[in-house]
């Protein structure tokens, strides 16, 4: 018998880690990828682990491409 692996909880970022990612995607609209040392000043400033910065940015990119595709 397999056993089901178990999704884990969502915790949800704090405020203040979305503010600065959200900051730094604002200050850096034309190139959203940050360096590996600007990923470790991330990491640093907002606690996060890279994982979590790396996902957020990917989503944050991702809504980004959503919102100026459907714009002329």
């Amino acid at each position: 018998m397999k056993t089901v692996p178990q999704k884990r909880k969502m915790e949800r970022l704090s405020q203040s880690a979305v503010d600065y990612l959200n900051a730094w995607m604002s200050s850096h609209a034309t190139n959203p990828f940050p360096t590996d040392a600007e990923k470790a000043k991330i990491v640093a400033d907002t606690g996060l682990s890279k994982k979590q910065v790396g996902e957020w940015m990917s989503r944050a990119r991702r809504k980004l491409r959503a919102k100026t595709a459907g714009q002329p």
